[in-house]
Parts: structure tokens; sequence; C-alpha cells
């Protein structure tokens, strides 16, 4: 998490640091969280899986061979922590996604907040877009909008910082 981000959120719930690090001292976020090869192994670490759930929803898939799991962590509960499951067990892809559809008629990128949005959704709402920079969990990308440019910080698809460019 950014140190800008991580601060507003400590903030936000009232805990200090010193506090934060000891609650996450036996917590393998975000270190060992995408080396889990076991879908169960999730709900160690998350609220119960949503069955409910219609993620994928900024992304279409090429193929019915994926099932998408969608657990609700505790610090962003307006998110899914999606775990993208293929056809024989194997996790291919994890990350944050919003719950909520997001369809503005005349969407605005200046009120786009860090900590709500992902990557998903604004892919969505930009005519294009383009990685910068990144790897797994954290990626820079650039997005065009009819009339501007941004570009955002994502952790896994968690905005984290996002500039007018």
């Amino acid at each position: 998490m950014a140190p800008k981000y991580r601060a507003s959120v400590l903030e936000e719930i009232g805990l200090s640091e010193e506090t934060a690090v000891m609650l996450t001292k036996d917590y393998p976020w975000p270190e060992l969280v995408r080396l889990i090869q076991q879908l169960d192994a999730y709900g160690k670490f998350f609220e119960p899986e949503d069955i409910n759930a219609r993620a994928g929803r900024g992304a279409p898939t090429n193929s019915t061979e994926f099932v998408d799991h969608c657990f609700i962590p505790m610090l962003w509960p307006h998110l899914y922590w999606t775990v993208r499951v293929d056809s024989e067990g194997g996790i291919r892809e994890i990350g944050f996604q919003n719950q909520a559809e997001i369809n503005f008629r005349n969407f605005d990128p200046s009120t786009v907040r860090v900590g709500l949005w992902t990557l998903m959704t604004i892919e969505r709402l930009a005519r294009s877009s383009k990685i910068v920079d990144g790897w797994d969990e954290e990626k820079v990308v650039r997005f065009d909008f009819d009339s501007s440019h941004f570009q955002g910080i994502f952790v896994f698809g968690l905005l984290t910082e996002w500039t007018k460019v």
C-alpha cells in the first residue's frame, strides 16, 4: 500500500502505525497472499465468500473455463477480493473489484478517489488505457477519457494514487 494511502486508511479507522504493524505481524498480506494456491485458504484471511456476487463485470473473459470467487475484505467492505479459478482448480488471477457496477452517463474522472475504485471499473469507463509500468501486484496505468488524461497506481487492482497528466 502506498505510504500516503496507508496513512489515510489508518487515520480513517483510528489506528496508529505501531498498532497496525502489531496487528499485521501474523498476517501474510500482501507478500504471501499472492502465493496462496488453494481457494479455501482465502477463507482464513477474508470474510466468507459471497456466493451471490457477480464479479468479472469489468473485464469480460473470453472463456467459461474460469469461475470468480468473491470474498469481502475487512478494510474494504465495498470491494470484492476476487480469486479467479480455472477448470482444473488452479488460481489464475487475484485482486480487488468493485462490488457495485459503476455506470455514469457523464463520467468525470476527477471524481475518482483512491481506495474506492478498481482497475477493472476505470478501464471500463475510459476510452482507452495503457500499462505504463508494473508486474503482478502493482501497475501504473494511463487512461484516456474524452477530454482528459489520468494516471493511476493500482495494487492488486485497487487504486492507490490518481493524478491528472
